[in-house]
């Protein structure tokens, strides 16, 4: 669920028993709100960010999350959107600042774009048109597991 300022449903979402909370650090002004009552309610926090955002906006709170989620394009929410290579230097700069981070990728993962988000250093990957619009939904992400593992494996080997 893609919505602003999501300090104000966490509760909610915790009697429902959420383990994990990926939010846009754009959506809200209220981060360190978020990430404490994260923090109280024993849910991970995980941060997402357009590509476009400056990446300095993850620096007070990096450390707490479980990953970061770069979105693929500035064009949140919509389906089918493509990747922006921009995306790609978001990622290569959270990795250069934040080696250890694991970063993810959403909008825009297919089987094309999965071995350059990979060389970025994306290792995480929410892939829908690339599995929905095929045929088969189950052979579409056994091929994406397949290229990622190939792609992830060849970087650190």
């Amino acid at each position: 669920m893609l919505l602003n300022n999501p300090e104000t449903r966490i509760a909610e979402w915790a009697l429902a028993g959420v383990a994990c909370l990926i939010f846009h650090i754009e959506t809200t002004e209220k981060i360190e709100t978020i990430a404490q009552e994260c923090y109280e309610r024993r849910i991970e926090m995980a941060l997402a960010l357009r590509p476009s955002t400056n990446i300095e906006l993850l620096a007070p709170y990096i450390e707490r999350a479980l990953f970061v989620q770069v979105m693929g394009n500035d064009r949140v929410g919509y389906h089918g959107v493509s990747l922006d290579t921009s995306a790609l230097a978001t990622i290569s700069a959270i990795k250069a600042r934040w080696p250890k981070t694991t970063v993810g990728v959403d909008i825009g993962v297919s089987a094309e774009t999965l071995p350059e988000l990979c060389s970025a250093g994306a290792t995480r990957f929410a892939a829908g048109s690339a599995v929905f619009n095929f045929s088969s939904p189950a052979g579409a992400i056994s091929h994406l597991e397949g290229v990622a593992t190939s792609c992830i494996d060849k970087k650190y080997l």
